[in-house]
C-alpha cells in the first residue's frame, strides 16, 4: 500500500481501497450481523466491497475500513463469497483470530504511517497523543496503541 500512499494525512483510505480494487460502501447496518461495524466480502465474481456503518464515528469508520481492506491485502477472503463480518471485538487489541489481529496492525501501519509519526515527533516536535491522533484522523487509542508498537511509548 506504500506504493499508493501520496505521503499526505490523513491518509485517504477509500483512495487506497479503490487503487486495490475495492469498492467502499457505507450501509445503515450489516446484512446478517445486527452488531457488525463493519464487512468485508467477496461476491461470486472475485469483486471485493467493504461496508461499515455510517453512524460509526469518523475516526472509526476509517479504521473500518483501513481493517477490512487488510483482510483483502493480505489474502483472508482467497475464496469466493467470502464474508468477513467484523463487530467491534475485532478491531481491539485483544481480537483472538488471528486474521483479525493482522487486519488492525494493517490498518494501524496504514492510517499511521511510521515515516508520518516519525516527521510529526522529530521535525515538528508534536508530542501530544491527541494532536497526532487529530493530524491522522484516528482515535487517541489507537494512536496509543501505535506509537506504543512503534517504540515512542513504554
Amino acid at each position: 500500500m506504500k506504493r499508493h500512499w501520496d505521503r499526505t494525512v490523513p491518509v485517504d483510505v477509500d483512495a487506497l481501497a479503490h487503487a486495490a480494487g475495492v469498492r467502499v460502501k457505507p450501509v445503515q447496518s450489516i446484512p446478517g450481523a445486527d452488531s457488525a461495524s463493519g464487512c468485508y466480502e467477496v461476491d461470486a465474481g472475485g469483486e471485493g466491497t467493504i461496508r461499515y456503518v455510517l453512524s460509526e464515528p469518523l475516526v472509526r469508520r476509517r479504521f473500518i475500513t483501513a481493517h477490512e481492506l487488510g483482510h483483502h491485502v493480505l489474502g483472508h477472503a482467497s475464496s469466493k463469497e467470502t464474508v468477513f463480518r467484523d463487530d467491534p471485538s475485532h478491531f481491539s487489541s485483544h481480537a483472538t483470530d488471528p486474521r483479525e489481529r493482522e487486519a488492525n496492525q494493517f490498518a494501524a501501519e496504514v492510517l499511521m504511517p511510521e515515516l508520518a509519526i516519525r516527521y510529526f515527533i522529530q521535525e515538528k516536535g508534536i508530542t501530544d497523543l491527541a494532536e497526532l491522533a487529530r493530524k491522522m484522523q484516528v482515535s487517541q487509542v489507537a494512536m496509543k496503541y501505535r506509537l506504543k508498537n512503534l517504540g515512542w511509548l513504554t
